[in-house]
């Protein structure tokens, strides 16, 4: 995809609604990671993206990938954020097993992570290996794609249906399906946290 302004260097993930490149911004060469959404869901998934990128405005946490532009084009939006240059957490366990004592630490940091996104009353509710950022030289953990982040008071006051689902199936929560008559809270974070430190211990 050509991207003017930017350089694409790498394809990160490329999905029915939406695509992330790892890209150089041209005017001042910075290193960025760039969010869009697909023709055919420009009306509301680019609606998630302003979402998404006033979310991390308003959070500036470490640890949470730090917005730097929403742009608009002719075929959509652009979110534009920080790259540090680390990987997702799912292509490092792939690559090699992880000593327990660096699970440990990978998991303390996540942790920490989760609790200042809670103590801001959001539920990020996609928790998984790939929206974890981990740079093992630096030991950096980031988290990564809040689009289907909801602000917990309003979370409590919708109703599930099974019309649409968010988060990845294989690590979302029972209550996300919308069979069980439960509210989403914070636990459910803790529920994909549960399988993603599963597969780091387990392979």
């Amino acid at each position: 995809m050509d991207v003017p302004g930017y350089e694409i260097k790498d394809i990160l993930h490329e999905g029915t609604n939406s695509f992330v490149y790892r890209a150089v911004r041209a005017k001042d060469q910075l290193n960025v990671i760039i969010k869009t959404d697909s023709q055919h869901s420009a009306g509301r998934l680019g609606a998630r993206l302003k979402f998404e990128y006033d979310l991390l405005c308003a959070l500036q946490l470490p640890g949470v990938q730090r917005p730097v532009s929403l742009e608009r084009r002719n075929t959509g939006f652009l979110l534009v954020t920080e790259d540090r240059g680390s990987n997702a957490l799912a292509e490092f366990m792939h690559d090699s097993p992880i000593d327990l004592i660096e699970i440990l630490e990978i998991a303390k940091r996540i942790v920490s992570i989760l609790k200042g996104v809670h103590q801001n009353n959001i539920i990020h509710k996609d928790i998984n290996p790939s929206n974890i950022l981990y740079h093992s030289e630096k030991k950096e953990v980031s988290l990564i794609d809040f689009g289907s982040a909801s602000i917990l008071s309003q979370e409590n006051s919708e109703t599930q249906t099974l019309d649409y689902m968010e988060g990845t199936l294989a690590y979302i929560s029972p209550e996300q399906t919308g069979r069980m008559n439960r509210p989403i809270d914070y636990r459910t974070d803790f529920y994909g946290l549960g399988i993603t430190l599963f597969q780091m211990v387990t392979g």
